[in-house]
């Protein structure tokens, strides 16, 4: 019997399916074939069907079902987070990264050079997992993200029926923090630099003058100032996440108040494809004062945008379209515009510029010491559904070397050395 890939329905999703289960086609001892999906992917549908035509024709047993495995294991699970991307319940650049962690511990050796992918998911062990994780030269916080994915695509396992534990949940991944060198300890040192607040005005103030035309050898204008600069003023300024900065439309801008309206941001939900939702809170809906100085800028850069119309969006490319990642704007201009202020710059990320904002606004309204006392103001500035982030999580020290050397002879003259 020939086997021909059929367009239908499975686990919930049109896609490709191969058959091999019908008697007629022949089997190894003890298999009962499998319906093997493709998702979009005909081609790869075809090959397959081909190569166990072929195997037929040669008269030998050809189906050892694949149903199962690890590797079936990481399509199925793959494909779950591309189902979860189109229903706006996952952001496209985590399911990928999610997909690539569990494909990572997939290709990985685990038995007698056999890689985990080709082993079945009944027959994985807590040992197994313990083998692998303790094979990953990656960092201990990394170490727990791939983890973590392998959890999620295991309890997934259990729900197909392809295994009725989960070893990477019984495992216990624990850091051995005393064990270790001085020289481990102070390469393992992934803390935010704290950034001289001077190096960020010098910053700022070179963003401004950033968005410069550029002229060819006549004079003429090649390239018409954009809005990369204000950008990341406006980042430093406003405090918006990248998704909230990427959203932001002319319409939501009061020049009159001076002032912005954040509703919610924008996320890449596949290739090519950008989806808006509340992020995390509806709390992230919120008003943000403009100052004087921005407020001109982006009065200027309106009359001079090719997307001006009240739906159109503020911070866009040279197509048009809207910024989707904060890599290019770090990699073009945040990290530009750093090396003219400073020849050593700190690495600084576009979401660095977040804790800055977050860090003026503590200096700012001097709340106390308890959570109750004058953080509220911030935390909805911040878009903080809960005070507690703000408190626990977004308030990083901006370096102040005058502050320091006030508070060491504050603490002399306490201890009767001043």
């Amino acid at each position: 019997m020939q086997v021909t890939p059929t367009r239908r329905k499975y686990n919930g999703v049109m896609q490709w399916v191969v058959d091999t289960r019908p008697r007629s086609i022949k089997k190894a001892v003890g298999q009962k074939g499998e319906q093997k999906p493709f998702g979009k992917n005909k081609a790869a549908a075809d090959a397959y069907a081909e190569r166990i035509n072929e195997a037929q024709r040669s008269g030998g047993a050809v189906t050892v079902s694949a149903a199962g495995t690890v590797n079936a294991l990481v399509e199925q699970y793959s494909e779950r987070l591309d189902e979860r991307v189109m229903n706006g319940n996952i952001v496209y650049k985590h399911a990928e990264g999610q997909k690539s962690q569990v494909a990572y511990f997939a290709s990985q050796i685990v038995r007698d050079d056999v890689a985990l992918g080709e082993i079945k998911c009944i027959d994985v062990t807590v040992a197994d997992v313990k083998k692998l994780v303790g094979n990953m030269s990656q960092s201990y916080k990394t170490q727990k993200e791939y983890l973590r994915a392998l959890k999620i695509a295991f309890d997934l396992a259990k729900e197909l029926g392809w295994a009725t534990e989960n070893p990477a949940r019984q495992f216990r991944h624990e850091s051995n923090k005393h064990n270790v060198t001085v020289e481990e300890v102070e390469a393992d040192d992934d803390t935010i630099e704290r950034i001289d607040l001077s190096v960020i005005s010098e910053l700022v103030r070179n963003a401004m003058s950033y968005d410069q035309p550029e002229f060819n050898s006549k004079g003429e204008v090649i390239m018409p100032a954009w809005c990369d600069g204000l950008a990341l003023a406006f980042a430093v300024t406003l405090g918006a996440a990248f998704g909230e900065h990427s959203a932001i439309k002319w319409k939501y801008i009061n020049f009159d108040e001076a002032e912005v309206k954040i509703y919610g941001a924008n996320r890449v939900v596949g290739k090519n494809r950008i989806g808006f939702g509340y992020g995390k809170a509806d709390s992230r809906r919120r008003v943000l004062p403009i100052g004087p100085t921005l407020l001109n800028a982006l009065r200027e850069w309106k009359a001079r945008s090719p997307k001006s119309d009240a739906d159109d969006y503020v911070f866009i490319t040279r197509t048009g379209q809207p910024q989707v990642s904060s890599d290019n704007w770090r990699n073009r201009v945040l990290a530009d515009c750093g090396k003219r202020v400073i020849e050593d710059c700190p690495h600084i990320r576009w979401h660095d510029l977040r804790h800055v904002y977050a860090s003026i606004l503590v200096e700012e309204h001097k709340p106390g010491k308890a959570i109750e006392d004058g953080w509220a103001e911030i935390a909805r500035l911040m878009g903080h559904a809960s005070i507690k982030t703000t408190f626990n999580y977004y308030v990083h020290w901006i370096l102040d070397a005058e502050k320091n050397r006030q508070i060491g002879s504050a603490v002399e003259r306490a201890v009767g050395l001043g």
